[in-house]
């Protein structure tokens, strides 16, 4: 049979959020505090995958509930975004510069790495007020009380049917937001025939990222094809989000050459441009090559035949699949050396 129906689909709205909810309450005095630059991403982690959640419930949770979360929900997110950013290329700046051996690249590489840090202080005033109004807009509270009224009645209950078409006619709004993001998915990864196409690449990314949670948030009912396409969906993610923060930073590196080959006003007197720009550019060199590489990988993952099947396996059985009662799709061979760094 396709789909187990184990939890009815108002039990399993109540499960997702009241996790996502908790690991978010969590991580919030982390992102306040910013002594744990772990904890801003798991509040965006959090916030992006209720965001997901209110999308496919929200025939369960109500339109007026669930754009009044998502409204809150976003903008925090939103807010911390640029903060988040900043950690992931500080982090990328330290490990390269650990690696290198030739002292003229340090100067470069080390003003680069004070610069992040202090663009990153500025901003951390900013997390504070962004967490602070969150809390005062009592949108947990709310959530709290929503998963703790609702009851679940028998009658709520979705009983499993043997029949991928009735089964597929009790979820008929979810299968329909899956579908239009598959949909979606595979328009944007036409972008990959372009490397040079980043605008193309960072929507492919988008839509990788919204399948995927889409499809986590309802995996308890869906088949098993549908968990070998999150782990597909978890390595694009992972390469496709490498490639988004290369063209970030080579872009941010190209305005600091430029600023630092002109004479920047700004500059404290005493910075010698000269021994800065070796190391910028070599640092600019690194992150151009690495993005060629990481893309290559991906473009060569996306254009397998096994991949091609597994999406095709999802439209037919309606997301209700099970891969090992399908010849064409194959769980082991998709997932071989999934990164799964990338939440």
């Amino acid at each position: 049979m396709g789909a187990q129906f184990q939890h009815s689909l108002l039990l399993l709205t109540q499960q997702y959020l009241r996790r996502h909810a908790r690991r978010l309450a969590r991580s919030l005095r982390g992102a306040f505090d910013g002594a744990d630059v772990e904890a801003i991403h798991q509040v965006r982690v959090a916030c992006r995958r209720l965001r997901a959640g209110f999308r496919v419930f929200h025939d369960i949770l109500g339109r007026t509930r669930v754009r009044r979360w998502r409204r809150s929900i976003r903008l925090l997110a939103k807010k911390l975004g640029e903060a988040r950013d900043l950690d992931v290329e500080i982090q990328a700046t330290l490990e390269r510069l650990a690696q290198i051996q030739d002292v003229h690249m340090i100067p470069g590489v080390a003003y680069w790495l004070a610069h992040l840090e202090r663009e990153r202080a500025r901003l951390q005033p900013k997390v504070r007020r962004a967490v602070r109004k969150f809390l005062r807009s009592g949108t947990l509270g709310n959530m709290r009380r929503w998963w703790r009224r609702s009851v679940v009645t028998p009658a709520c209950r979705s009983e499993p049917t043997g029949d991928r078409t009735r089964d597929a006619a009790q979820m008929a709004p979810q299968i329909c937001i899956l579908q239009r993001r598959l949909d979606a998915f595979q328009k944007a990864s036409a972008s990959l025939s372009d490397p040079a196409d980043q605008e193309g690449h960072h929507v492919f990314r988008i839509r990788a990222k919204k399948l995927r949670y889409s499809l986590e948030a309802l995996l308890p009912v869906l088949g098993s094809t549908a968990e070998v396409a999150v782990e597909a969906l978890k390595q694009i993610q992972g390469w496709a989000g490498e490639i988004h923060d290369y063209d970030v930073w080579s872009a941010r590196l190209d305005k600091a050459m430029r600023r630092v080959e002109s004479g920047d006003p700004m500059a404290p007197r005493w910075l010698n441009p000269h021994r800065l720009v070796p190391g910028l550019t070599a640092l600019h060199e690194y992150y151009r090559q690495a993005r060629i590489q990481v893309f290559d990988r991906l473009r060569e993952f996306c254009t397998q035949e096994k991949l091609r099947n597994l999406w095709r396996s999802l439209e037919e059985s309606h997301f209700l699949g099970d891969c090992r009662q399908s010849g064409e799709t194959s769980g082991a061979p998709v997932c071989d050396g999934l990164d799964r760094q990338r939440s």
